[in-house]
């Protein structure tokens, strides 16, 4: 089934890729679409650290700071608290979230998955991050 991108939203959403990954027919970066712009802006937010982003000092993920706690399950709590808060604040295009963190102890670091809808959409798609601690 064609779809016309003029009447649906989320064809709409385009950004460039932060792969920088060089389009070969124009020689350009290459652009993204769709859902795949929103799961690059998850993983933007969910690493993002207060001042870190120009003009918004207020978005913070909190998750580096939590990368230095225990490894106990009350830290992939708050973890889980923080990426929920985050997402419903600044990621509008976003809906019905599902966080899932699996602490792996021998990197010291942590798989983040975050299943999302994306609004008028009914297929959930996933975006993964891993988090680590680098001293």
């Amino acid at each position: 089934m064609a779809t016309n991108w003029r009447k649906d939203p989320v064809l709409s959403f385009s950004d460039l890729d932060m792969d920088m990954t060089i389009d070969p027919l124009t020689e350009d970066v290459s652009a993204i679409t769709g859902e795949n712009v929103v799961r690059q802006s998850l993983k933007n937010l969910l690493q993002f650290r207060r001042y870190e982003k120009p003009f918004h000092p207020e978005i913070d993920s909190g998750i580096m700071d939590l990368l230095f706690e225990p490894a106990t399950p009350i830290t992939v709590i708050q973890m889980k608290r923080k990426i929920t808060e985050l997402i419903q604040t600044y990621e509008r295009r976003v809906r019905a979230v599902n966080v899932e963190i699996i602490d792996i102890p021998d990197e010291n670091s942590y798989r983040i998955d975050v299943q999302f809808q994306v609004q008028n959409r009914v297929e959930v798609f996933r975006a993964t991050v891993i988090v680590e601690r680098i001293r």
